[in-house]
């Protein structure tokens, strides 16, 4: 997809310009997605590029693991992927034994490791937000 940004958006364009930042909405059916779950989190990696229109030269590129999943209530009973799923959480708070409140990403991978083999499936943050690195293990396990 190429983003002109002196060319105003077309009827077939999927580009809305709006106080000069450029949304795109786009669609693509995928084929033989494995569903994400908190038993089987299957990731995927999308990759978006921006090009120069002109010269096609790279800009910018950047990447993140994404999983697919349908969530849902029905009937007073969440369903994850159409199954009944039981949410057993745990608070957690940023904390290192020999750091404080400056955790090292081997710290935040035993957390989630921990968590994992107590059956866990769902976490509360604390009252700030945590390094992102920390959500991208918890989508990964």
């Amino acid at each position: 997809l190429i983003i002109r940004s002196n060319e105003e958006p077309s009827d077939e364009s999927p580009t809305v310009i709006v106080n000069r930042a450029t949304l795109i909405h786009m669609e693509t059916k995928l084929d033989q997605v494995k569903a994400w779950s908190h038993e089987t989190p299957n990731l995927y990696t999308l990759v978006v590029e921006l090009l120069d229109s002109k010269t096609m030269e790279r800009l910018e590129i950047t990447s993140t693991r994404i999983g697919f999943k349908c969530v849902e209530v029905k009937d007073r009973q969440l369903l994850l992927n159409g199954q009944p799923v039981y949410i057993y959480g745990v608070n957690r708070h940023d904390h290192s034994p020999t750091g404080g409140k400056c955790v090292t990403r081997e710290e935040m991978r035993k957390d989630v490791e921990l968590m994992k083999q107590y059956n866990f499936n769902a976490v509360r943050t604390s009252h700030y937000p945590n390094d992102p690195y920390f959500y991208e293990l918890c989508n990964e396990y």
